[in-house]
């Protein structure tokens, strides 16, 4: 066989044994020396210590200091008190060093920061009877005392110095056309102390009302449901929107974000029936945030409407007493998603509806005054800490007719609501909250983290400015 040259062989040769075994003795050898050598020098480094310790104590100890001669000298000390001088004042001779604790620099505050600064500054300011006002929606009947009111004169000027309301509810009988509604509107803005909610009544989106306003208002949620095209929702949206701002409103109780049950017999008796995107959760969820976007981009704050719900209902829960028996599980499943992705993109508000929820509430309340709903479930599980929770109407029937005004607004706020729409009876409400706060039922502290939530949405100029402020300061 041809030898492979790659392949070195190595015979066990009797001389290269002795050669390794050899090797091994002088490495064990040299190990041992090596800790012989460290062993000794700590035996003579104790030694060296002991020996100090021993004239020190003893009381003699030469010091060799450097004097001016380049020579040494020999200081003899006899009792440890000179010891402890004579290192003293060699030690003072040398330089004190200053140790520097590094601190972290405070932070720059953020645009956010500066803009909650300026708002709790604005509301510690306030009168408590003007803060509370700010947290109460009314019609504009409610503070004029006319009947109906179709233009915004005097009367409304001096409604609003005397109660200057977070938002006025606008109804079909306050619209005679587009351009006296447009006036309306815009001299009670003016005529406002603090910044405010114009809206639309929900229930009069209807076409009666599109005619009078010239346009196509009526947003029709249960024909653009059955298109199942989510671009329908938001083109359809974008009309609406546009309407509502050019009459100069800002604020909509909308989109609907129910979803209709399946039970195909109640089908055509479902109370929201006409007024829901549908039975398919995924798809009223993509069609109510397309909504919402057509709403922001027109400068209109939607309120997110009816939780926990009313798809399943087939009365109406502001005439009758309705009970919905939907569960936490199914409320997670069904809305948490919607709700969730249309308040991180941009939908101010949610509007709680006066159905009683036996599986979610414990306090025998309708949603609309239940903490349960409120604080437990919205705040504090579903993480909803900013936006701006609303009661449904509080002169719907099914509230009036068991509540008193003073009863049904303290129950609201202390449950956790931050604003009640049109008690029926509004200066009655709005004097027990104040006296609610007195008496320490309700805590200032309460009212004011509301209208923190309201002013939010309505000076976000403000947090522009400051965001404006922080960019040209880089610049």
């Amino acid at each position: 066989m041809e030898e492979n040259k790659y392949i070195k062989y190595i015979n066990n040769d009797p001389d290269d044994e002795a050669r390794k075994k050899a090797r091994r003795h002088r490495r064990t050898v040299a190990r041992l020396w090596a800790f012989i050598a460290v062993f000794a020098v700590i035996g003579f480094a104790g030694f060296g210590a002991f020996m100090l310790i021993n004239a020190y104590n003893s009381g003699k100890i030469d010091l060799k200091l450097p004097n001016d001669g380049g020579k040494t000298s020999t200081v003899s000390v006899d009792d440890n008190t000179n010891v402890q001088n004579t290192l003293d004042d060699l030690i003072g001779e040398e330089e004190d060093v200053v140790v520097v604790t590094p601190t972290n620099p405070e932070p720059e505050p953020t645009p956010e920061d500066l803009f909650d600064e300026k708002l709790a500054e604005m509301i510690a300011s306030m009168p408590l009877e003007e803060k509370v006002m700010g947290l109460f929606i009314v019609s504009p009947e409610q503070i004029t005392g006319v009947e109906t009111v179709v233009q915004a004169g005097d009367g409304t000027k001096e409604a609003l110095a005397k109660y200057p309301v977070g938002g006025i509810v606008y109804g079909d009988k306050n619209i005679t056309d587009e351009e006296k509604f447009s006036q309306m509107l815009k001299s009670t803005r003016e005529y406002s102390k603090y910044p405010i909610f114009l809206i639309l009544s929900d229930k009069d989106g209807n076409k009666e009302l599109a005619s009078k306003l010239g346009s196509d208002i009526y947003f029709d949620q249960g024909a653009i449901g059955e298109s199942k095209d989510p671009y329908t929702a938001y083109t359809k949206g974008l009309d609406n929107a546009r309407t509502l701002k050019n009459c100069g409103l800002d604020f909509a109780i909308a989109p609907v974000a129910d979803v209709l049950g399946n039970d195909e017999s109640l089908a055509e008796t479902y109370y929201m029936k006409d007024r829901s995107f549908g039975t398919d959760p995924s798809l009223v969820s993509r069609m109510v945030l397309e909504s919402v976007n057509a709403y922001k981009e027109n400068g209109i704050t939607p309120a997110l409407c009816y939780f926990p719900g009313q798809g399943t209902l087939t009365q109406s829960p502001t005439d009758y007493v309705t009970t919905t028996l939907i569960t936490p599980e199914e409320v997670k499943a069904y809305y948490y998603d919607t709700y969730k992705t249309a308040i991180d993109n941009g939908a101010g508000a949610i509007v709680v509806s006066h159905e009683y929820a036996d599986n979610l509430t414990t306090d025998n309340m309708p949603c609309s005054l239940s903490k349960d709903i409120y604080t437990g479930m919205l705040r504090e599980q579903f993480a909803f800490y900013d936006t701006v929770l609303i009661t449904d109407r509080l002169d719907a029937t099914v509230i009036s007719e068991y509540y008193t005004s003073s009863e049904a607004c303290v129950k609201a706020i202390k449950a956790g609501a931050d604003m009640v729409m049109c008690p029926e009876d509004f200066e009655e409400g709005y004097t027990a909250v104040i006296e609610a706060v007195r008496s320490n039922v309700i805590s200032e502290e309460r009212i004011n983290d509301s209208l923190k939530r309201v002013y939010k949405i309505k000076y976000t100029d403000m947090l522009k400015e400051f965001s404006s402020a922080e960019l040209s300061a880089g610049d």
